[in-house]
């Protein structure tokens, strides 16, 4: 009786009246709902939902009034709690309270197998269309025994399940589909009906005698491919989310994709296309660089091999063109640095140790000489009688240079710092005779009656 004023209470309306957990809302409360799933979830009540929330005597009085059963809840059956039929395991929950709670194996897939318990998994497993003859996949027997024989559900199409049991029998343009029948069927495997199916047959979605697979479908880039083998790198097949590439047989150095099934790049340790080395590392001083082999003007400096290495083909700045530092005494003008460079280590040439060019000294003399000055030797003797007689010209030793009759009146000096070429005087000609190839001196000076420097003139003038 007072079950009966409890749902005469809830049909006038849910507002004001208190129930068995305390204040309802409003019947039109947007708080309810209704999915009509066939389960009374936590927020459906007998009003908003009458076709997912109902009550059964079978489920309420005796040995199962203390359990929440799939289409009860809190709002009408003491045995609920507010929690139970929210997925999760709550505290005070346990299977035999709230089996919905506790879902079992293949809960969730869809398909209410033949073992499943409905209780347990009631979205999957629900007799929502109970009593029409056929065995739907949201039935097995526990739900709806009329419908559903012990053998439906177990992938085998059994003979008289061909229209009642589809899961079993998909449908078929004939009689194939029936074990015992003598035809291997598209959905016969030799596993499932092993005196139809001698052979295995691969894409029937069934692992058969030498197949390592058969996930029955047409996908060549999942695990499985559509010859029954696993997919593994160099089948020619690109696995999604496992490779970047595979080309087969022509993976593997030098081709766009790497024997891992990886596009190639520079680092990977396989030499690829435009590659010469690939050693794996991010070294760029040892023999494999930027995955070019090493080489002087590649701009990484090889150790062991390479004092510097500039990446250019100018000569003359700090690393030479043989990976060298620039130094004094390699033969190269060194710009900025080096006036010149022989290459030699001889220090009286026209480029001295230092790689400077000689420096010489050119004075003048007051004194006349004119006529018949006798041999070179004579006339080189004159200037150095005359050189002696400044104590900043003593020490050095003098040429005489002796010149045509325009410029004659003088006997000019010049120090011998650096080599000086041969110079050859013929007696009768009034000729200049050859000039040292190099001399660069700042100026030329015409000593005083007393030796000293008078004023300066420059050498230029008695260029010729």
């Amino acid at each position: 009786m007072a079950r009966k004023h409890f749902l005469f209470a809830l049909s006038l309306g849910l507002g004001g009246l208190s129930c068995l957990r305390g204040e309802f809302p409003a019947a039109d409360d947007p708080y309810w709902q209704c999915n009509k799933n066939f389960v009374c979830d936590p927020d459906e009540n007998q009003v908003s939902c009458p076709d997912d929330c109902v009550w059964s005597e079978t489920s309420a009085e005796g040995p199962r009034a203390d359990v929440c059963d799939a289409q009860e809840n809190w709002t009408f059956v003491a045995a609920c709690r507010e929690t139970c039929g929210n997925g999760q395991k709550d505290d005070g929950e346990t299977l035999d309270t709230c089996p919905r709670d506790f879902p079992g194996p293949g809960c969730g897939d869809g398909l209410c197998a033949p073992a499943e318990d409905p209780t347990r998994c009631p979205t999957d497993c629900h007799p929502g269309t109970c009593g029409d003859s056929l065995c739907a996949l949201h039935e097995n027997p526990a739900v709806c025994s009329q419908d559903c024989s012990d053998t439906c559900g177990d992938s085998l199409c059994q003979a008289g399940e061909e229209l009642s049991c589809v899961r079993d029998c998909p449908p078929c343009d004939d009689d194939s589909c029936v074990c015992g029948d003598m035809v291997c069927g598209q959905a016969e495997s030799m596993t499932s009906c092993p005196q139809d199916c001698t052979q295995p047959t691969c894409g029937n979605g069934v692992q058969e005698q030498g197949e390592p697979c058969d996930d029955g479908n047409d996908v060549t880039s999942d695990a499985c491919t559509n010859a029954c083998k696993l997919a593994t790198c160099g089948d020619g097949f690109v696995w999604t989310g496992k490779e970047e590439c595979d080309d087969g047989e022509n993976n593997g150095p030098l081709n766009t994709c790497n024997a891992d099934c990886e596009l190639s790049q520079c680092g990977d340790g396989q030499v690829g296309p435009g590659e010469t080395c690939d050693d794996a590392n991010d070294d760029d001083t040892d023999d494999c660089a930027d995955c070019q082999m090493a080489a002087c003007g590649d701009g990484h400096t090889w150790a062991g091999e390479e004092l510097c290495d500039d990446g250019n083909q100018v000569e003359t700045d700090d690393c030479t063109n043989a990976c060298q530092p620039a130094s004094c005494g390699d033969s190269i003008v060194h710009q900025d640095d080096e006036e010149c460079d022989d290459g030699n280590q001889i220090d009286t040439d026209a480029c001295n140790n230092d790689c400077l060019k000689p420096r010489r000294v050119i004075f003048v003399t007051s004194q006349e000489f004119k006529g018949n000055l006798g041999l070179i030797d004579q006339i080189d003797e004159k200037c150095e009688t005359a050189a002696a007689m400044n104590s900043d010209l003593a020490d050095k030793a003098f040429k005489a240079w002796i010149s045509t009759e325009e410029l004659a009146g003088h006997a000019y000096g010049f120090e011998l710092s650096g080599h000086v070429h041969p110079r050859r005087w013929h007696p009768g000609r009034r000729k200049r005779l050859a000039r040292p190839h190099r001399w660069e001196p700042p100026s030329c000076h015409r000593p005083d009656g007393d030796g000293d420097h008078g004023r300066g003139q420059p050498l230029d003038q008695y260029e010729g």
